[in-house]
């Protein structure tokens, strides 16, 4: 289960061709919702893999990722009790929390990749806060 479906009243899971928006669902909790139903929280599960359209410049310094639309795949960060643990892994392996991204951005989910893992997605994974650089 995903962090963000834990704080909404409504919930569902994704489909695959989805667009899906980024939106405050909790005081401190970000997810995804659908464009037209931001009341409703859509359940990412391990290994979607979504597309980015539109990524800002900042997140894109900060993760060093190339310009135009880029794709991630959605995990669940291990070990991180009483912690936000969604994320999104881009394909150079650095993570980004979710709620570390912009309200209002836009992904796709454009296929599942079940058993996907942090090992499988790349050993190097760096989670980097939005604003600092390495």
């Amino acid at each position: 289960m995903c962090d963000f479906s834990v704080v909404a009243k409504n919930q569902r899971d994704y489909r695959a061709g989805e667009e899906l928006v980024i939106t405050q669902l909790g005081l401190h909790t970000k997810g995804t919702t659908s464009p037209s139903d931001l009341t409703t929280a859509v359940c990412l599960r391990s290994g979607a893999c979504l597309l980015i359209p539109e990524l800002p410049q900042r997140i894109r310094q900060d993760y060093e990722l190339p310009d135009g639309g880029v794709s991630a795949i959605f995990m669940q960060l291990p070990n991180r009790e009483y912690a936000h643990r969604d994320a999104l892994v881009f394909s150079n392996g650095r993570t980004i929390l979710m709620n570390e991204l912009p309200i209002g951005l836009r992904l796709v989910v454009s296929q599942d990749r079940p058993g996907v893992t942090r090992q499988t997605v790349g050993a190097t994974a760096q989670t980097v806060p939005v604003g600092f650089r390495r």
